[in-house]
């Protein structure tokens, strides 16, 4: 019997996403606590090349005392590479186990389905019509362990 994928779709507050995300993608490098996390290899896809490219620099100059590892997709040393930043959800050149997304559209079920564990991030309003339809598909399909957290204007997780 196939383990039951977890999806979290966080749902964030305007410009506060540059915060929290170099933290929260260490948290997921380090993260054992479904006992099997730690080690797995990252997927971030963005929405866009401009923003992939924003978030490159943010990742290596968010804490000067840490630096947080990654390649681009195109990059030639991508396929060894923990975490990878793409534009394009099928281009899994290091073959992550987590895919986590930003402001960008999951266009079908199959786009996910190859992955352990899934982690959507959209500007709260953003979220497209057929964007809404699919993760309510997924938060039906039994499939998956669906989860949904809202940031309040505070920073804190409902």
């Amino acid at each position: 019997m196939n383990q039951m994928k977890k999806i979290d779709i966080y749902e964030y507050q305007g410009k506060k996403l540059n915060a929290f995300f170099p933290a929260f993608v260490e948290k997921i490098l380090h993260d054992n606590s479904d006992g099997n996390s730690y080690g797995k290899k990252i997927l971030i896809v963005f929405g866009d090349k401009k923003r992939m490219r924003d978030f490159d620099k943010l990742l290596w100059e968010s804490n000067p005392g840490s630096w947080l590892p990654h390649l681009l997709a195109t990059d030639e040393n991508a396929k060894h590479a923990r975490v990878v930043l793409t534009a394009d959800i099928n281009e899994n050149v290091n073959d992550a186990e987590i895919l986590c997304t930003l402001d960008s559209p999951i266009n079908d079920i199959a786009d996910i389905r190859n992955f352990s564990r899934i982690i959507c991030f959209f500007e709260k309003g953003t979220e497209t019509e057929n964007t809404s339809s699919l993760l309510k598909k997924i938060s039906l399909n039994p499939e998956f362990d669906f989860h949904s957290y809202t940031q309040q204007p505070t920073g804190k997780w409902e």
